[in-house]
């Protein structure tokens, strides 16, 4: 199971992002209370994971795994319901997280980022409203006020990550500091940055942990199986 996450991971991850969910990895979903929750598989606090949503991004990555010329079989099956799960999960943590710091993504970032997809263009580049209406309703399957809210969850939880990784930022300085205090010696000018990133990834591991936890023991997060 493990070998075949790492594999596909990059797979997984694209094609959640595709349909507007990020997969970030605070936590897995094993130790969760089920419940029976209608449509929806999972709540968090008064927030709702819908069924829709669950099977719009199941489906785009055996879609994407169709067109690598993966071989679906059980174990591909069972590790993308869960890893599909855990990404929706974790996307609205993010934005939930996101309202509660007050972020706000206007009308006009949505505005802009339709009008300047390629995705919805006419024959001669430029955005059709013909094509933008046909393609929510058909490829994403959903009406254009559902998908207009679909970007406005998905940049909020993505601001919210952004503010996250911000704070993970490490200067060279501090890199220097780090490595005369653990080695006992001057770090080398081409060792800076490679020890910074590792630094960056430690300090960013520390902060989503903590973070985590912090939103588990604040929020109430219960799942439906699947």
């Amino acid at each position: 199971m493990i070998s075949l996450l790492q594999k596909y991971k990059r797979t997984l991850i694209i094609s959640i992002v595709a349909v507007f969910v990020l997969s970030i990895g605070f936590m897995g979903v094993s130790g969760m209370k089920t419940m029976a929750m209608g449509d929806a598989v999972a709540k968090i606090g008064k927030h709702k994971i819908s069924y829709k949503e669950y099977t719009m991004a199941y489906d785009k990555v055996i879609q994407n795994y169709h067109q690598m010329g993966v071989e679906i079989n059980e174990e591909i099956i069972n590790m993308t319901r869960q890893k599909v799960l855990e990404g929706l999960i974790n996307s609205k943590m993010l934005y939930i997280s996101a309202l509660d710091y007050g972020i706000n993504v206007s009308n006009a970032e949505i505005s802009y980022d339709i009008l300047n997809s390629q995705m919805f263009n006419d024959k001669e580049g430029k955005f059709d409203k013909k094509t933008y209406g046909w393609t929510v309703n058909n490829v994403f399957r959903m009406s254009v006020s559902e998908f207009e809210n679909s970007i406005r969850d998905y940049k909020l939880a993505l601001d919210f990550s952004n503010l996250l990784e911000s704070i993970s930022v490490v200067t060279p300085r501090e890199a220097k500091t780090f490595y005369r205090v653990q080695n006992g010696k001057s770090l080398a000018s081409s060792k800076v940055a490679e020890t910074q990133g590792l630094m960056r990834k430690v300090k960013q591991q520390a902060l989503m942990n903590e973070y985590s936890k912090y939103f588990n023991d604040n929020n109430v997060i219960t799942i439906k199986k699947i």
